[in-house]
């Protein structure tokens, strides 16, 4: 990335001026578009940035820069071998019960409704006969 190697020296020649970065320069300090930090921005992902100024121009600190970028890559598994998946030993699956050490619906369901129901009819609608009857309604 040119734009990160010509700021950086700017900013470490002591410039006070890039040590803050309009969305622009950070865009392009940091490889994207400001389309993108603007977005970011108004998620509240990305780096961090504040208001500066009578107008309120959204500005980002060089060196909160830097830090996001190490942090980045510090939550990357790729750049970061502690995180990566393919080092880390192998678990062993729980076995699941056979079907004759299953426990069975009601014994599954704790529910106080549910003592006493027999299996299969949990949370069942009430069949056709066991349906409440509308009363009829005489006028």
């Amino acid at each position: 990335m040119p734009g990160r190697s010509s700021l950086a020296a700017t900013a470490s020649s002591g410039a006070t001026s890039a040590a803050f970065l309009t969305v622009k320069d950070a865009a392009d300090y940091l490889g994207l578009s400001p389309h993108t930090l603007y977005v970011w921005r108004h998620r509240r992902q990305g780096p961090p940035s504040f208001r500066m100024g009578p107008r309120g121009r959204v500005m980002y600190r060089l060196e909160a820069l830097d830090v996001w970028v190490r942090e980045q890559e510090q939550a990357d598994s790729r750049s970061n071998s502690a995180r990566n998946p393919l080092d880390t030993p192998l678990q062993e699956r729980p076995t699941t019960p056979s079907a004759s050490e299953k426990p069975s619906a009601v014994e599954r369901c704790l529910h106080p409704h549910h003592q006493g129901v027999p299996p299969g009819r949990l949370h069942r609608r009430p069949m056709a006969e066991e349906a409440p009857q509308p009363e009829d309604r005489q006028t």
